[in-house]
């Protein structure tokens, strides 16, 4: 996408990191803002475990085996931030100068969702059309089995 801005086929381009950074680094076009990490999204939930309702009913043991291995990750990838460039650079071929530079998305370390941020995010999505209505955060998860897994922590 950086190169159909610097070769003028497009006007703009949406892109993910790391292709934002290293599109920057090429010097494919400017910044005009980061859709996730500046206004209105400064603090934002970007991605979050998901799981069938046959499979969070029929096999939890499952459910908190991936969450027990989810949470070990990002226990890991936030004390080794470092090592966590290295693997994504190698992982997809970026440059030395790109893993420096890229913005890491951040998870937190007890991988409970922030149902205040998700209800603040919802104007911002009716007022584009993405929902019609406010839904309460709280009523979308449910964190029986992550408290469990929690809990084992302990």
């Amino acid at each position: 996408m950086g190169l159909a801005v610097a070769g003028g086929n497009v006007a703009a381009a949406a892109m993910a990191e790391p292709y934002v950074t290293q599109s920057l680094l090429r010097n494919d076009g400017k910044l005009l803002g980061w859709i996730i990490g500046g206004p209105p999204f400064e603090n934002m939930e970007f991605t979050m475990a998901v799981f069938s309702t046959s499979l969070y009913r029929d096999n939890p043991g499952a459910v908190k085996a991936y969450l027990r291995a989810h949470l070990e990750a990002v226990k890991w990838l936030n004390q080794n931030l470092d090592e966590s460039r290295s693997i994504l650079a190698r992982r997809l071929s970026l440059s030395s100068e790109v893993s420096k530079n890229i913005n890491l998305l951040r998870f937190p370390e007890d991988g409970r969702n922030d149902p205040a941020l998700l209800d603040s995010m919802q104007p911002v999505m009716i007022n584009t059309g993405m929902l019609k209505a406010p839904i309460p955060a709280v009523r979308l998860y449910d964190e029986t089995l992550l408290n469990e897994v929690l809990k084992e922590k302990r």
